[in-house]
């Protein structure tokens, strides 16, 4: 199909590129019920990370590929995103927060080294699988020998929580890079498995207290800001009104300085005006 073109052309692309090596990703539609196992084969020297994602046989094949390409750009070489499937897959399906489905995964000695449970729409991620199977027997046997077929079993037990037949289609995609060249000893892998998930929980601490006390912080800024906008505005106001007012009160006080010498002149010109009538009438 298309579909399968599609995705093998990008995981060509992407080992042309020399960025990380990956096994095309694998669909296992299981109905009600059901329970099937796959293999992968880790060479020696080299570590696996593995994501896996249960979606419905109702999806469109546009939101598969997106769910493989979120599961390949979070196990990449430099992760991106966070390993969710995007909004623009427009699952028909609503994501469920109840376990649909169950992976378990087994070390070459058929160990189980890890069980998850499932959601609906929401990928979940094994890292490091060579690591966690070395911490288990690093006293025991030798890094190499921990090496082989990892089988992972896909359990659709509980498929009445989603619409439909029941049946589900488990996706699995696998990357694994070269441990000799990137990662020099255990230690060093497993420190750098310490560092991703204190990452983890960094970013997810940030996320739930940092962000939301920034956004707070720059609401805080934003009104302060404001406030001293209008105290200013207000402080310019007032300047101008007591200009105002002071232009005002001299014009007034010059006004009054000039009616008080006409009103003295007048009263002057009309004592004089008085006595010189009076004197031609021999009045005085």
């Amino acid at each position: 199909t298309l579909l399968r073109w599609t995705i093998y052309f990008a995981i060509a692309a992407m080992e042309a590129a020399g960025q990380i090596a990956t096994e095309p990703p694998m669909i296992v539609s299981l109905r009600r019920g059901e329970e099937r196992c796959i293999s992968y084969d880790l060479p020696p020297g080299e570590d696996g990370h593995m994501g896996f994602t249960v979606l419905s046989q109702m999806e469109t094949d546009g939101a598969r590929l997106l769910t493989i390409q979120a599961m390949e750009d979070f196990l990449s070489v430099n992760p991106k995103g966070n390993g969710k499937i995007p909004p623009q897959a427009e699952l028909r399906e609503t994501p469920s927060k109840d376990t649909v489905a169950t992976v378990t995964i087994y070390n070459p000695m058929d160990e189980e080294l890890d069980r998850l449970d499932m959601k609906y729409g929401e990928p979940v991620y094994v890292k490091n699988l060579h690591s966690i199977a070395m911490n288990r027997h690093m006293l025991e046997m030798d890094p190499d020998e921990i090496v082989g077929l990892y089988s992972m079993c896909f359990d659709n037990d509980v498929g009445d929580n989603v619409k439909g037949t029941g049946r589900l289609e488990f996706i699995s995609y696998v990357a694994h890079i070269k441990t000799i060249q990137e990662i020099a000893s255990y230690e060093e892998n497993r420190k750098m498995q310490s560092q991703f998930e204190k990452q983890q929980k960094s970013d997810e601490f940030r996320k739930k207290h940092i962000i939301p006390l920034e956004k707070q912080m720059d609401a805080v800024n934003t009104l302060a800001q404001s406030v001293v906008g209008d105290w200013e505005f207000l402080e310019k106001r007032e300047e101008r009104m007591r200009k105002t007012s002071e232009a005002t009160q001299s014009r007034v006080r010059t006004f009054s300085y000039v009616s008080i010498t006409i009103l003295i002149a007048s009263i002057i010109a009309q004592s004089i005006y008085l006595k010189g009538f009076f004197q031609k009438k021999k009045l005085m």
